[in-house]
């Protein structure tokens, strides 16, 4: 009698710490929650232990795209797994973008278009072996190959254009759909010195205009308002579709991150310099704003050390650290902050304005209250 009294009691304290242990790990949850928001569900991705094919996780309109090596998953923005998708391999890239999800194999460039049905819209198979695809908007998707070739493809998947892109690391690439003009840059390290390409072309696949910087370190492309933005570690460089520079703004010290942000239609730039001195409590990193004329102001004091990333997210930002979230206003005013007890892998967001919070195994979704 006693030895089953002993197990029963044993069972009952397995049980308790069960219970504590699954409190702690949605204690993060529980404080997240705000006037503003509430955790709306979580998707599992990765569960089978292969470090080679990881998830990638993307936003789509009204929802969330996990490509996982099991599948692809269409999740809404109240956390409800609306349909998923089993995947013939595990060789996949991926992108979504709108009402658009689009899949390539690698190795056999077969192209798959679905929407957020789940129905298969479209499909092209033996474009060659794929390093990169992209939605470009709801009739436009780029497909990038191996060799540099970069393929402009219609919502049928009937190929419109092929440009032979220069040689170098293609960075980003994007269009301008009413000026039918496809905009690239590249990072060639082979050359000496190395420099940055910038690479304009038509819809018919020739590149007829474009700018090399000597020893730039491209970072990013971004097309806003017939502006061209090249950010590069020492400049933020502005364009026309003429390949004409519009503004140059060097940049001093080390760029950490960067982000566009549309509702103030400028360039913030997380920066670092060597001679700052780190005060107690204080970030000796500090943001700059690039507006659309090439003017530099200091935005504010980075609100947090170790940033992953900076993301925009309507009138403000979300900065995120491994064990950190912020909300920040664009004076650099905290409006609300929160730790985390698993280490932050992204921040996704929504025009609705939910976001989802992306860690090694899992999504966490949040939405309007």
């Amino acid at each position: 009698m006693k030895k089953g009294y002993g197990f029963s009691l044993t069972v009952l304290l397995l049980c308790l710490l069960l219970v504590f242990r699954f409190d702690a790990m949605i204690g993060w949850s529980l404080r997240m929650i705000s006037k503003d928001y509430k955790v709306a569900g979580e998707v599992v991705f990765n569960q089978n232990n292969d470090f080679e094919y990881r998830a990638s996780v993307f936003e789509a309109d009204r929802g969330y795209v996990v490509v996982d090596p099991l599948g692809v998953e269409y999740v809404s923005e109240d956390g409800q797994t609306v349909w998923k998708k089993d995947l013939a391999s595990q060789n996949v890239v991926a992108d979504a973008s709108g009402k658009s999800i689009a899949v390539a194999e690698k190795k056999s460039g077969n192209l798959f278009l679905l929407d957020l049905e789940g129905n298969i819209t479209a499909t092209h198979s033996g474009l060659g072996s794929v390093a990169r695809i992209k939605v470009l908007d709801s009739n436009h998707i780029g497909v990038l190959l191996s060799d540099n070739r970069l393929l402009l493809l219609d919502k049928t998947l009937e190929i419109i254009a092929t440009t032979t892109l220069p040689s170098g690391e293609v960075i980003d690439f994007d269009i301008d759909a009413s000026r039918e003009d496809l905009v690239a840059v590249l990072l060639d390290l082979d050359e000496d010195p190395f420099d940055t390409k910038l690479v304009f072309a038509t819809f018919n696949g020739s590149i007829d205009r474009g700018s090399s910087l000597s020893e730039d370190i491209v970072y990013a492309l971004h097309l806003q308002n017939g502006c061209v933005w090249v950010v590069t570690d020492s400049e933020v460089i502005q364009y026309d579709f003429e390949s004409t520079v519009l503004s140059k703004t060097p940049i001093d010290g080390t760029l950490l991150k960067f982000v566009y942000h549309e509702s103030d239609r400028a360039m913030y730039l997380l920066m670092s310099k060597e001679e700052a001195v780190l005060s107690e409590g204080t970030s000796t990193e500090s943001v700059l704003r690039v507006d659309a004329s090439g003017n530099e102001t200091t935005a504010f004091q980075s609100p947090m050390s170790d940033v992953k990333g900076i993301v925009d997210f309507g009138d403000k930002f979300l900065f995120y650290s491994d064990s950190q979230l912020m909300f920040v206003a664009t004076d650099g005013a905290v409006i609300e902050s929160y730790p985390s007890e698993s280490a932050i892998v992204g921040v996704h967001v929504l025009k609705d304005g939910g976001f989802a919070v992306e860690y090694e195994n899992a999504l966490k979704i949040y939405s309007k209250r």
